[in-house]
């Protein structure tokens, strides 16, 4: 009856170690699917972040590439600025100039019209005093 009982007893210990032994590999697999999916989730993550990095890569070549259409486009509207900066001022200085043309022509055509008046008042102040008379060319040559 003792090796029975001892018997029993190892085969109960026997059985609860299988138990033991069943219950750790259930949880080893457990562990051993968690890590597997850690890993995929890991592999995952990694593809998704060189996909992220590409795609920065991208983004940041295009955003230089935007920043150099933006100095670009703002160097050419600077000096399309100066241009008409330019021919403003050059306008101007022509409206200048011709504004004085035309008052240099106001005032000689002024001055002609006083000159024509004053020489239209003098002949007819001669001819009113006395007679004039104008030789004709055989005349005019044989004087000299």
């Amino acid at each position: 009856a003792k090796s029975d009982n001892n018997m029993q007893r190892m085969e109960s210990m026997l059985k609860e170690k299988d138990e033991q032994i069943t219950s750790f590999r259930q949880e080893l697999n457990k562990s051993e699917s968690a890590y597997k999916d850690i890993i995929a989730q890991r592999g995952e993550d990694n593809k998704s972040r060189l996909k992220l990095e590409k795609e920065k890569t991208k983004l940041q070549k295009y955003l230089r590439l935007l920043k150099g259409e933006r100095i670009n486009r703002d160097r050419k509207l600077q000096e399309n600025e100066t241009r008409v900066d330019i021919l403003e001022k050059e306008n101007a200085s022509e409206r200048e100039r011709r504004s004085d043309s035309e008052k240099e022509i106001r005032k000689l055509s002024d001055l002609l019209i006083q000159h024509k008046s004053r020489a239209k008042a003098a002949f007819d102040g001669l001819c009113s005093e006395s007679i004039v008379y104008f030789p004709t060319n055989n005349e005019w040559k044989s004087q000299v």
